[in-house]
């Protein structure tokens, strides 16, 4: 009876070696653009020549070209927002999301971190303009169209991830 019994906890655990191995995971990123705007989405293909991600329900595909950046540490609902920079009395660059303004203080957004800056100690302030387009609508891939990949092996999936379905 013990026979059978290793012999069936080393198929599972094969079974589930398999599964981890040929299994898709979806991961949530920041990208950030040269035009400076920042996408916060599902990183479906990070290829040398391009990322494919998925931001709302749509897939894009964007030049290696066109990042700056990519943070696989943010985990969060899809959002878009432009950075704003500053430059400190030191010369230090500062880029984030601006979310705080008071009169002694601003209160800036870098990945998980907010630092809240003196405004005595900041020597220039970029905001993003009012009427700027955060867009992908450049990259978007039509639906027909299929990453550089020639073939796929694996399992289909379906999972949930920020309140929504994902899998394919």
């Amino acid at each position: 009876m013990a026979p059978f019994m290793s012999h069936r906890s080393m198929r599972l655990k094969f079974l589930l070696f398999i599964l981890l191995v040929f299994s898709k995971i979806l991961f949530s990123a920041e990208v950030n653009l040269r035009s400076e705007n920042v996408f916060i989405c599902d990183l479906l293909e990070d290829n040398p020549n391009y990322l494919l991600i998925l931001y709302k329900d749509q897939k894009y595909k964007i030049p290696r070209s066109e990042v700056l950046a990519v943070n696989l540490d943010i985990s969060s609902s899809h959002r878009a927002y432009q950075n704003s920079i500053l430059t400190l009395d030191d010369k230090t660059i500062v880029k984030g999301q601006l979310t705080e303004e008071t009169n002694e203080l601003i209160t800036i957004r870098v990945g998980k971190e907010e630092l809240a800056i003196p405004k005595n100690t900041i020597k220039d302030l970029k905001r993003p303009e009012a009427n700027s387009n955060i867009s992908l609508d450049n990259y978007k891939v039509a639906e027909k169209q299929k990453s550089d990949s020639s073939w796929t092996l694996g399992l289909y999936v379906s999972g949930f991830k920020n309140g929504r379905e994902v899998g394919l």
